[in-house]
């Protein structure tokens, strides 16, 4: 640099360096929700040079995000800003540029808008759930459309609720074990002792009701008591029916009336007997499946085949398997094959039956419950809305 005539270099005689413009070669995912907020994985080149990259949605007026956080040279991260839902249709395409200190790209790739997630209040009383363990199941509309459920972030007081599924319609998420004090999302204590539950997806915010832990000893001293009283009321009830059949055999003559009693008395205790020693039968995968699956079909062509480890097949199933055991890769599998027209009840229930089979060979029983449950709870829900109850039950019956 020049000062009046004087030459100063800098330290060390650094040089300055130019470098070739950024660019970007795809972003990923390419929807977001109306009120934005989503993560955009950006990829590119020459990422480090750039002081303030911002991400930008044009819809007829520019909506500009917060400055994008570069991790590479090749890599960086945008918030997708939100938009005016009247500057924009929901589900149709618009136009994503980035705006990287003088250099304004466009690139031609999708992207979509989405109608934001809804989720619902607690329908208990004052808004109030009781649990005692498990998953807690929240429910809603378009849960999914622009969010998976790493995405979505659920809090009960101060703690976190794990996200294990999100469907279009409900969410589900393990509440931690410990019972601390009712706390709210800050750490401070409600008014009324309870869990504030909380939900933050994007830019969006929801509050859903109150949460209220049972002790699993006081439900265990329940189901006790319970099951005591159950025993002690079956028991009374065949006491009276023993001393009704005693009496009516005494009204009979003495020696064939005596007789008689003896035999049946000797005939049910040897029932007993029998019904004591009974237990329940367990059967190998291969003829569980036979029986419950195949219909008795032990000689069926996908029991009985075994895959050449030798094909050149074999890598590509076991990728395929991998992606089926991904909960979110498995309903859109199945919710696109839902959707195409061109199979039949027919196509639907043989798929439905390969998947059975696959998932229990490998032991994945309360993975495909877990999948059951989303699909039932999908195709109610759906029914109701379209008054195809009929329709409902043929599809939960295949």
């Amino acid at each position: 640099m020049y000062f009046d005539g004087a030459e100063r270099l800098a330290p060390d005689y650094k040089t300055f360096v130019f470098t070739n413009d950024p660019e970007v070669s795809s972003f990923y995912p390419t929807t977001s929700m109306i009120s934005g907020g989503r993560e955009i994985n950006v990829t590119g080149q020459y990422f480090t040079s750039i002081q303030k990259p911002k991400m930008f949605v044009n819809t007829g007026k520019l909506f500009v995000s917060e400055p994008c956080l570069v991790h590479s040279f090749n890599n960086m991260v945008c918030i997708s800003p939100p938009v005016e839902l009247s500057r924009v249709k929901v589900d149709r395409q618009v136009l994503v540029g980035f705006i990287m200190d003088a250099v304004v790209l466009q690139p031609d790739l999708d992207f979509k808008f989405k109608d934001d997630p809804v989720y619902y209040m607690f329908t208990e009383e004052g808004n109030v759930r009781d649990y005692i363990g498990g998953q807690l199941v929240i429910e809603g509309e378009n849960l999914n459309l622009a969010s998976v459920a790493r995405e979505v972030s659920v809090t009960i007081g101060k703690d976190e609720c794990k996200v294990v599924s999100l469907s279009d319609i409900q969410l589900n998420c393990v509440a931690p074990d410990n019972i601390p004090r009712g706390l709210n999302k800050t750490g401070y204590l409600t008014e009324s002792g309870l869990f504030e539950v909380r939900i933050e997806v994007g830019n969006l915010r929801f509050f859903v009701g109150y949460l209220k832990y049972t002790t699993v000893e006081m439900h265990t001293i329940l189901g006790v008591n319970v099951g005591l009283a159950a025993a002690l009321a079956i028991s009374l009830v065949i006491v009276i029916i023993m001393t009704i059949a005693l009496c009516y055999l005494r009204n009979k003559t003495f020696g064939s009336g005596i007789g008689k009693a003896e035999n049946r008395l000797e005939m049910m205790e040897m029932d007993n007997r029998k019904r004591q020693a009974m237990v329940l039968p367990f059967l190998d995968f291969f003829n569980y499946t036979a029986n419950m699956i195949c219909d008795g079909q032990a000689d069926n062509p996908v029991l009985n085949r075994r895959l050449q480890r030798d094909t050149g097949h074999t890598k590509s199933l076991e990728q395929f398997y991998s992606l089926l055991v991904d909960e979110s890769f498995c309903l859109v599998f199945i919710r696109t094959l839902e959707d195409q027209k061109k199979m039949t009840a027919d196509h639907k229930a043989t798929v439905g039956f390969l998947l059975s089979i696959i998932l229990q060979r490998e032991r994945h029983m309360l993975y495909l419950t877990e999948l059951l449950k989303v699909l039932l709870a999908e195709t109610v829900v759906k029914a109701n809305r379209t008054g195809r109850r009929g329709q409902c039950l043929k599809e939960m019956i295949l």
